[in-house]
């Protein structure tokens, strides 16, 4: 007899079936589908999450598509988040996908709306950064993820009140022009950035040892320099 063939099978001979049922019963909230978000939300779809919540006020750009791939020139001008809902819905028939075509300032009501403990920030402002923290329910985790040239960095905050982003990025001024980056840069940290998500989802579920603790990016940060060929971890020890 001929197994069901299943997007999620070559995955299922790493992870194993357990945690692929975790991820299908699991939700995370992507804030942000630029050159991270699509990257992220594209992993995430293809490791077998169950739902997600696009949340973007954009439209799709002609300079947007040398790093956001979930786009084409036939989506010029088209809105973000609907252009993404359909080409992550045409991956895989069970994933269910909510979209919030709303600035992140402008969001009241989309935590109670869809209840969730999984963020991803893909923001690329610190205002919008800092206005997402400030919503998020205590007990939720946030991976947040940003990209500027060659350089990425990831870390991963439990949501207790404090404002932890606020704190690290406190002071740093937004440019006031486009933030260069490559489309590597993107691919990279967003891939990671999506396994960071995976690894604090099976945590919560109590599917990974202690050993493995340090995969969550639990108050770490990682940086990637690409033109080093390098990575970084650095520990916040001033906001334990």
């Amino acid at each position: 007899m001929i197994a069901k063939q299943t997007i999620t099978q070559r995955q299922a001979l790493v992870w194993g079936e357990e945690k692929l049922e975790v991820l299908a019963n699991a939700h995370v909230v992507i804030a942000g589908l630029g050159g991270l978000g699509c990257v992220v939300a594209e992993q995430l779809a293809r490791s077998g999450i169950g739902t997600l919540t696009l949340i973007d006020y954009g439209i799709v750009d002609l300079p947007d598509l040398g790093r956001q791939v979930l786009y084409s020139l036939d989506d010029i001008g088209e809105t973000k988040v609907l252009v993404a809902s359909k080409r992550l819905g045409r991956l895989t028939p069970d994933l269910k996908i909510n979209t919030i075509h709303k600035k992140i300032h402008d969001i009241d009501v989309f935590l109670s709306e869809y209840p969730t403990l999984a963020f991803a920030d893909c923001l690329d402002n610190y205002a919008s950064r800092f206005a997402l923290e400030a919503q998020l329910p205590n007990g939720a985790f946030l991976v947040h993820g940003g990209v500027e040239g060659e350089i990425g960095q990831i870390t991963t905050f439990i949501v207790d009140g404090k404002h932890r982003l606020q704190q690290i990025f406190y002071g740093l001024a937004q440019p006031t022009s486009p933030i260069p980056i490559i489309p590597q840069c993107c691919a990279i940290v967003g891939a990671y950035q999506a396994l960071t998500v995976l690894n604090n989802v099976w945590w919560e579920a109590g599917l990974l040892s202690q050993d493995d603790f340090d995969s969550t990016l639990r108050g770490d940060m990682l940086l990637f320099d690409l033109v080093s060929a390098s990575s970084e971890r650095i520990k916040f020890k001033h906001l334990e």
